[in-house]
């Protein structure tokens, strides 16, 4: 008797926690007709109670195997629930990559606005690899900086999620890009200035390494934190050639293989987070079906950081089988980012850029995506409110309030299942 009072104990907080984000799958009432009865309950709990800045207490563990109606019928053991990934699909607030909002100071207000909306899971920020290590080995400044955000979206009135990102290459910068990266990249020659950016050379084993030791360390100071549920580790997997020669040690197959080597260091550093690499181009067709197939094997998510409806990217049909012949949907996490570049700024799509509707049939809809990064527009194309119009945040917010994520199952992928807490 105890033990399914416990049962609807749980039941209970994980249905409130649902109808607070107006989240209803099939998880909820469909798996269990009492489930309404409980829903009244829920949502006495919802008006009584504000939601807390520290986690709550598990309210659901879904075996990704058997999606989330399994946990109501077999209790996890606390070493499966403890290696299950945090999971919590939706819309998130994504900070522009300028020099503005690369400063804290100005972000927080930013977190304010959006801080009693429970539409909006969370938030993606873009960090720097410069203030992630000013120094070789010096990861102080880099966790001191994510703990002060984390700290804030937490003492919201409703808590946000936070999505790491790495921007690690500087867009119409010329080499050393000191802003951007660390000084002992540019002594050692770690740097490459291609037509239009700086970058790092991803395909070089040593420099790799760099690369692997800083996720490392902020896995080592993050992964076990509930409210970090994701880590990016750069912008694209493309790397903007334009018209400059390759260098002479660089092939797709080279980058591939430090693309793995990234993905099963993280893999292992960031076994409870969502590990999603934003793939978009940068190796050949086939090198990169390769590559996605290794992200599965790994519980690892994939997604067009610059989504483009009209594009037709590679990428975004081999993630629903169009090519490969292996749908990705429903198997790993499916995380596109949505840009000023396709939001009337012209550089990705048709001139005027698409609306904020078009962009979520796409994403949502065509390519079933669990997280949308949605970026924080307020300047570029039009300002209509209307997300059938507009590409800007007013829209934006209108959509999110009425058209929430569905795609919210564990993905298959997750051998130990998803943490919903």
């Amino acid at each position: 008797m105890g033990f399914l009072m416990l049962n609807r104990v749980i039941e209970v907080r994980a249905v409130a926690e649902r109808l607070r984000r107006r989240r209803f799958t099939s998880c909820s009432f469909a798996h269990d007709p009492s489930l309404v009865l409980i829903a009244l309950f829920a949502a006495a709990v919802i008006k009584s109670g504000a939601a807390a800045a520290e986690p709550r207490p598990p309210g659901q563990f879904c075996a990704a195997s058997e999606g989330c109606a399994r946990a109501a019928e077999e209790p996890k053991t606390e070493a499966a629930a403890a290696s299950a990934r945090k999971w919590h699909p939706g819309h998130y607030m994504q900070v522009l990559r300028g020099s503005v909002d690369s400063q804290q100071a100005a972000r927080f207000p930013y977190y304010d606005a959006i801080g009693n909306n429970p539409d909006i899971e969370g938030v993606s920020v873009w960090f720097r690899w410069s203030q992630l290590e000013p120094r070789r080995g010096d990861y102080a400044a880099g966790i001191q900086l994510i703990r002060a955000e984390l700290d804030k979206l937490k003492s919201l009135p409703v808590p946000k999620r936070l999505v790491i990102q790495v921007l690690d290459a500087a867009y119409g910068s010329d080499c050393p890009a000191s802003d951007y990266f660390p000084s002992y990249l540019s002594s050692n020659g770690s740097l490459f200035q291609t037509m239009n950016q700086c970058v790092w050379r991803r395909w070089d084993a040593t420099t790799m390494g760099y690369f692997i030791d800083l996720m490392a360390a902020l896995g080592d100071a993050f992964d076990g934190d509930p409210y970090v549920e994701m880590i990016s580790p750069f912008h694209e997997t493309a790397i903007g050639w334009n018209k400059t020669p390759f260098p002479s040690d660089f092939s797709d197959a080279a980058l591939e293989t430090q693309y793995r080597r990234l993905a099963d260091a993280m893999s292992g550093a960031w076994p409870t987070t969502i590990v999603r690499f934003p793939t978009n181009w940068g190796m050949n067709e086939s090198i990169m079906s390769d590559f996605v197939s290794h992200l599965e094997s790994l519980g690892a998510g994939a997604g067009n950081p610059d989504i483009c409806p009209s594009c037709d990217m590679a990428i975004d049909s081999i993630l629903s089988g169009d090519i490969g012949g292996r749908d990705y949907r429903g198997v790993i996490p499916i995380v596109m980012g949505v840009e000023v570049s396709e939001l009337g700024y012209d550089s990705v799509g048709p001139d005027g850029g698409f609306t904020v509707q078009e962009i979520y049939d796409y994403a949502h809809d065509a390519k079933r995506s669990t997280h949308i990064l949605w970026d924080r527009n307020v300047v570029i194309g039009n300002s209509s409110s209307d997300p059938r119009y507009g590409q800007q945040w007013p829209a934006m917010l209108n959509l999110f309030s009425t058209q929430p994520i569905e795609h919210t199952d564990c993905p298959r992928s997750f051998a130990d299942g998803c943490r919903t807490d």
